[in-house]
This record gives structure tokens, C-alpha cells and sequence, in this order.
């Protein structure tokens, strides 16, 4: 099979862009990767309290090591596809057995962490490519120790890996790119395409709206002929549903296309916001803009990244250069999702995960070629200096963040384990009852519940009741913990004031 010729690019422009990847670029890459993951595996035990995703995601991983797909409460689970749960199993694979759900969690916020660190790298390694030297370093800066890619990199979510193989998939593109302008168009090119299109897939089999990050930077470069030739990019994303081809296949070998389908349905109408049963568009959620106000002095540099991805994304698409034109397609492409998500969609806070890693690209990018081309000292003076003002803040919050203990969850589970003496422990969070489900925590729906079950202790959270995520409201809690006896306390900067309460036993 022979790949399409297309026109070549000259080697290297104006602003200093590499040609291609060369041995030192790899080596400042693997710098930064080791960087990049040691800054995330620090105290990743202690920076974030639990999540309840995070148990049940390991939980998936664990069932892929038994199961041909993913099972939860005895069932399967088709409302993600199961790429990080594979690579999960893989990764808890490696150590050794456990059924201790705070090693497990650590374990796999630890896989994440590298992950993470490999996605700086790989960013680097794009930016040098597409916008130069001085751009890779920008786009480093930016993401070390961005507070929100940290705060996801150091939970077990499906973003961070998904994003991972998207930037693999993007830079593998490169690399064909590169070697096609060289007049390399071989069968070594066909697997090169095919390995970049299943790397994609990959990304799509994490999570997937990743086929909108996918096929839509695809199809622009097809109509436009950013990159490569129709051909080339029909071999590509014919690759890239082969992962999920082969999930499908093994859904259906199992006899389970049905249960599939009614759970991918469910899943699809929550993506257009047709039903919303989670996120911060369904009835009674908390109001996103507060959160985001909440969480302004910790997060004012991811905003401000964010709004300027959207501007980096427009230069960078009116770029006469094609690779600039791809990268500002996938920016481009990041921002329309989430704009439908927050209008009329599912919009979920971790998922800005997909604007915010894309937005370091775009922005560094963009504003190098914009400021080489204005070639004004005093407006490359004032993004430096903008840029040194995100960093040390980024860095600030980051020594705060990893220097202040913050597992709440597991402080007390700890504390029931030396002093509960197998009492009932009634919980009224679903990531309470995941953390302590070794005590055989329940989760709390009603007084007459605390009453029938002889609950004596209960785990409260004021924040989360005054957000409207547990069944009591706010009354009941003050009425339940009036009577009660505050046994321990433990205040984090996620959840605040965590409270162990002793009932009497009138209550119980």
C-alpha cells in the first residue's frame, strides 16, 4: 500500500520551529515527564480527600481482571467504555494483591499521576514542534503545576487518561506529518497511520466524548488539507474505531448488547441534556457560577487560561501554518463541547479538564508566533511577566495544596476502626459509604432508617448537606446532631468540617 503524496512544508519558519522531533527534544521530554509525575505523586495520598468516582472506577478496574467487561454491583457497566479500566487492571496488576480501598485508590490516583506527567511531556513535545523551542517551554510552564490539572491528575477519573492519548495520537500525527514532507511514504508510514489512529482510539475507549476531539479536528484537516491527504486520514480514523469495535464485539460475544444499549442510551441522553439526573444542570445542583466563585482564589489562573484558549484557538485556525491549524481545530473543538455541555448538556466540574490541557497548547503557542510577529520587546515583556505571575501563583497554591492534609475520609475511617467496636456507622454521602465500607456503612435516607438500624454513629458534612447532596436537609441535621455527642472532627480544605456524631440511644 502506498500513501498518498501531498505537497511538502519548508523545514522550519521564521519563529524557529523545529523541523522534527530530534534526540535532544525526547531527552528535555523525558526531563520533564520525571518532573512532571514526581510533582504529582507527592503526598497524593493526602492533597485531595476522596471522590466517590474514584472507588468506584478502581472497583471497575478490578472487575476487567475477571470479567470480559466491566462489572459493578454484580452487573455490568456500559455507561463508560472500559480503556482506564483495562489499564487500571493492568496497573493494580503490578502490585501486589489488596482489598484495602485506600491502597487500591492510591495506587490508581498514582497511575494517574504518571499519566499526567507523560502528558506535559507529550505536550512539550508538540508545542516545540508546532510553535518552537521557546513555545514547548511556555506550554511546560503552564501545566507543572496548573492547580486544576493537578487537582484531576491526583484523582482517579477518566480524563487524564483519555487526554493522555489524545496528545499521544496528536504527536503521533506529527511524526507522520514530518515524514511525509521528507518524501517517506512507505508501508512503515501505513503502520504509522494505523497506529496513530488506534492511539486515538484508545482516547475514545477511555471516554467517550473523546470522539468529538477526535473527529472533528480530522474532518477539518480532511476538508481543509491541513495535514497529510484524505487517504492517509481515512486510514487513521478507520483505525481509530477499531478499540471500540473490539469492545462492542466482546459485549456482544457475551450475549449483553441489549443492556448495552439501554445503558449507552441513558448515557446519550445525558450528554445532550435531555436527562439530567447529575452535573450542575439538573434540578436542585448547586449553582456552577457559585462554585466557580467559590474556588476563584484557587483557580484564577485556570479561568483565565480557559478564556484565552478560546482566543489561542481562532489565531491559531486563521493560521496560514497547517499544523498550527490542526492544533487550533482540537482547542477549537475542546471549547464547542463544553459550551454545549454548560448551555444544554451533563456539565460536570472535572470536565474542564478537556478545555484546560488544550488551552495550555493553543495559548503558548499562539501567543509566542503572535509576539514574534509584532516583534515588540514591550509586548513580549508583558506576557513574560504575565506568564512568571501565573507561575509563582500556581506554585504558591501548589506547596498549599500538597503541604495541607486533606483526607477527611480516611482520618475517619481510621478513627471507627480504633474506636467503633463494630458499632452501625450511617453515612450521607455515597463516597462515605465506599470509603467505610469495611464498618458496613450505610448510606442515611431517613430518621426512621437510624431508628430501625440501630445507627450510633453518623458521619456529617455541613457543606454537603447545605449543597443539597444528601437526603437531609439541613433542619434534620441540626435536629439529629442536637442530641448527639461530637466524637471526633477533622476540617479539610474539600468538605470543610467533617464530624463523627455519637446518637443517644433514644435514637437509636
Amino acid at each position: 500500500m502506498q500513501l498518498t503524496e501531498r505537497s511538502t512544508r519548508p523545514a522550519a519558519d521564521a519563529a524557529g520551529r523545529a523541523a522534527t522531533f530530534s534526540p535532544a527534544a525526547f531527552w528535555l521530554a523525558a526531563g520533564v515527564a520525571a518532573v512532571g509525575a514526581a510533582l504529582r505523586l507527592l503526598h497524593l495520598d493526602s492533597a485531595y480527600d476522596l471522590f466517590v468516582d474514584e472507588v468506584v472506577y478502581d472497583r471497575l478496574g478490578r472487575s476487567m481482571a475477571e470479567s470480559a467487561v466491566p462489572m459493578l454491583h454484580g452487573g455490568p457497566f456500559f455507561l463508560h467504555p472500559p480503556g482506564f479500566f483495562v489499564l487500571d487492571a493492568l496497573w493494580q496488576g503490578a502490585f501486589p494483591h489488596s482489598d484495602d480501598v485506600w491502597t487500591l485508590t492510591y495506587r490508581a490516583r498514582a497511575l494517574n499521576a504518571v499519566l499526567g506527567g507523560l502528558s506535559v511531556a507529550l505536550a512539550f513535545l508538540l508545542v516545540r514542534r508546532i510553535g518552537g523551542l521557546l513555545a514547548g517551554a511556555v506550554t511546560v510552564l503552564l501545566l507543572l503545576v496548573e492547580p486544576f490539572v493537578l487537582r484531576q491528575n491526583g484523582r482517579v477519573l477518566l480524563e487524564t487518561a483519555t487526554v493522555f492519548w489524545l496528545l499521544l495520537g496528536l504527536t503521533l500525527l506529527v511524526v507522520l506529518s514530518d515524514r511525509f514532507d521528507r518524501g517517506l511514504r512507505g508501508r512503515g508510514e501505513v503502520f504509522l497511520a494505523v497506529g496513530t489512529g488506534l492511539v486515538l482510539g484508545f482516547a475514545v475507549c477511555s471516554k467517550d466524548v473523546a470522539v468529538f476531539f477526535v473527529v472533528i479536528p480530522m474532518a477539518l484537516a480532511a476538508w481543509r488539507r491541513w495535514v497529510l491527504d484524505r487517504r492517509t486520514l481515512a486510514v487513521v480514523l478507520a483505525s481509530a474505531a477499531v478499540p471500540y469495535a473490539v469492545y462492542l464485539g466482546a459485549v456482544a460475544v457475551n450475549g449483553l448488547f441489549e443492556t448495552f444499549f439501554t445503558q449507552k442510551f441513558r448515557g446519550v441522553l445525558r450528554l445532550l441534556g435531555l436527562e439530567k439526573s447529575t452535573g450542575f444542570n439538573r434540578e436542585g445542583a448547586p449553582s456552577l457560577t457559585g462554585r466557580l466563585l467559590d474556588e476563584l482564589a484557587h483557580f484564577w489562573t485556570t479561568y483565565l487560561l480557559m478564556g484565552l484558549g478560546l482566543v489561542a484557538a481562532v489565531v491559531l485556525l486563521r493560521s496560514t501554518d497547517r499544523l498550527r491549524k490542526l492544533l487550533g481545530g482540537f482547542g477549537a473543538s475542546t471549547v464547542g463541547y463544553l459550551a454545549y455541555a454548560f448551555a444544554f448538556g451533563t456539565i460536570e466540574e472535572h470536565f474542564a479538564y478537556y478545555l484546560v490541557v488544550p488551552a495550555a497548547l493553543t495559548v503558548a503557542t499562539a501567543g509566542v508566533v503572535l509576539a514574534h510577529r509584532a516583534r515588540d520587546r514591550r509586548l513580549g515583556t508583558a506576557l513574560l511577566v504575565g506568564l512568571g505571575v501565573a507561575v509563582v501563583w500556581n506554585t504558591g497554591v501548589y506547596v498549599s495544596v500538597r503541604t495541607h492534609v486533606d483526607n477527611g475520609y480516611q482520618h475517619i475511617d481510621q478513627w471507627l476502626a480504633a474506636n467503633a467496636d463494630g458499632a452501625a456507622v450511617g453515612v450521607f454521602t455515597e463516597t462515605g459509604v465506599w470509603g467505610m465500607e469495611h464498618h458496613g456503612a450505610e448510606l442515611l435516607e431517613s430518621t426512621a432508617q437510624i431508628e430501625r438500624n440501630g445507627i450510633r454513629y453518623v458521619v456529617s458534612i455541613p457543606v454537603l448537606t447545605e449543597q443539597g447532596y444528601t437526603s437531609f436537609t439541613e433542619e434534620e441535621m441540626r435536629q439529629l446532631e442536637s442530641g448527639g455527642r461530637v466524637v471526633f472532627t477533622f476540617t479539610g480544605s474539600t468538605n470543610g468540617e467533617m464530624r463523627v456524631v455519637e446518637l443517644p440511644p433514644v435514637v437509636r
